[in-house]
């Protein structure tokens, strides 16, 4: 039996949930122990851990698959008609990959 794409997207978007919960969790709390550095003590280094870019990038990398995946899902079991569906589908798509890849580029470069 063929996988349905509402059903690739769902798989998508549930999987890259919780890493992504983790990586903003991971994010919030360093945010606050640079903020009050005597008050939070949870992770060691929080600077380090803040500012490193293979966090940030897989944090991108994982935001721009969750984000796609979810409107996938929503657009295949929400709209009906197939054209809207595929376009909105594609233009969110391009969009997003356009986003991410200029958040990329500054991300990387810096």
């Amino acid at each position: 039996m063929p996988l349905s794409r509402a059903y690739v997207a769902r798989l998508i978007a549930e999987l890259t949930g919780i890493p992504l919960g983790i990586l903003f969790t991971i994010y919030l709390v360093t945010g606050f122990q640079m903020l009050y550095p005597d008050k939070v003590w949870l992770l060691p280094r929080p600077r380090a851990l803040h500012v490193d870019k293979v966090l940030r990038v897989l944090a991108l990398i994982l935001a721009l698959l969750h984000i796609v995946a979810g409107i996938i899902w929503i657009c295949e079991t929400r709209i009906k008609n197939r054209m809207i569906r595929t376009v909105i589908e594609v233009v969110t798509a391009l969009f997003l990959a356009w986003l991410y890849g200029m958040l990329l580029i500054v991300d990387l470069l810096s």
